[in-house]
């Protein structure tokens, strides 16, 4: 191995040959590529601590910066794959594209389906958030912050969500924002903004705002370009859109009707 690195535990960075490297663990970043041919493994400064983290696949590994630690964490990162940032048991265990890159997961099992994908520029944090098995580069720039937040996500870009489950259905649609508990768990919406607890809990509907706890929080709300802004403003939303409901279980037993403006509690 080259100079500057400090390899701990049996197999620890045995086949890398590069500098400023640290692996600490029972086969910790052990080296992709061909036995017994370090040379091919030249990425620089990552750290690596946990049982097989980064512990390396088929192709030898040239990309630097990595950390990984728990076990598993970033377990077969290899090639140009750089910059990412895995903690927590099988966080990105299954990375193995050379463009995976400036990703963040935290958590056990964030990232952890993500396989052969070019994915950049996400941050998962929170056990199994943006776990889906499916995950594509069509995710690219989601935040998940939360137990499960966008759960299901497969290529859905641009996507914020905060909270336990919060956005949990979405799959392929984008550009929403979603903050709080159980809120946004409709699949199909996008460029929604959806903040409160349990707002817009099954909504499947685009381009609304609804503010508050319990807004647009009814079984099957698809209705779109609606603002709900208010607990329980829009409860009992369907299918009606373009609605502007502002106050306390404001328009609270609409359910299909349109074009409607309603300010002040019920």
């Amino acid at each position: 191995a080259a100079g500057s690195c400090v390899y701990i535990g049996s197999s620890a960075g045995r086949y890398w040959d590069a500098s400023g490297n640290i692996a600490i663990g029972l086969e910790a970043m052990y080296g992709g590529g061909s036995a017994g041919s370090p040379s091919a493994n030249t990425g620089t400064y990552n750290t690596a601590i946990g049982y097989n983290a980064m512990k390396g696949a088929t192709t030898a590994a040239t990309g630097s910066n990595n950390v990984a630690i728990g076990k598993d964490a970033g377990k077969i990162l290899q090639g140009a794959a750089n910059s990412n940032t895995a903690i927590g048991t099988n966080v990105m265990k299954a990375a193995s594209n050379a463009g995976f890159v400036d990703n963040v997961g935290i958590g056990m099992g964030a990232l952890d389906d993500v396989a052969d994908v070019a994915l950049h520029d996400v941050v998962a944090v929170g056990n199994y958030s943006l776990s889906a098995a499916g995950l594509t580069a069509g995710a690219n720039f989601s935040v998940a912050v939360g137990r499960e937040a966008l759960f299901a996500l497969t290529s859905g870009s641009s996507n914020v969500a905060i909270g336990y489950q919060a956005g949990d259905a979405l799959t392929t649609t984008s550009e929403n924002v979603i903050i709080g508990h159980l809120a946004g768990g409709g699949a199909g919406q996008y460029n929604n903004a959806i903040v409160g607890y349990g707002a817009g809990t099954a909504y499947t509907g685009n381009s609304s705002v609804f503010v508050g706890s319990g807004v647009a929080g009814g079984a099957s709300a698809s209705g779109t370009n609606s603002v709900g802004v208010g607990r329980n403003a829009l409860l009992a939303l369907t299918t009606g859109g373009s609605n502007v409901a502002i106050g306390h279980s404001a328009m609270d037993s609409l359910t299909t009707g349109s074009n409607n403006i309603a300010i002040g509690a019920s």
